[in-house]
């Protein structure tokens, strides 16, 4: 995957973030670890993530290290735009594991 020297720009992740804490009220931790890696995703957005592999071509996905608890961990989704070097926020979502 392209390496960027100048990093990439993201785009909508400062407003699901928002939405995601307001609607599930985590802990300063879990939080904080969430906030951390969205910001690292300027400088590789590929890490750690997986590509959806059928329909949608740019969007990635993947749990953010550092959320699990319990059943339940933190996940995200992005699209990835090699062209312009922009990287827009799909979903910040916690999500059960199965039983």
């Amino acid at each position: 995957m392209p390496k960027r020297d100048a990093g990439w720009n993201l785009a909508g992740f400062e407003e699901h973030l928002e939405r995601w804490i307001q609607q599930e009220s985590p802990s300063e931790d879990v939080r904080f670890a969430v906030a951390s890696w969205l910001l690292s995703r300027i400088e590789d957005p590929y890490h750690g993530m997986r590509r959806e592999p059928e329909g949608h071509p740019n969007l990635w996905f993947g749990m953010v290290p550092g959320t699990l608890q319990g059943h339940e961990a933190v996940y995200c989704s992005y699209l990835i735009f090699e062209r312009t070097g922009t990287v827009r926020c799909n979903s910040v979502t916690t999500l059960s594991w199965p039983a």
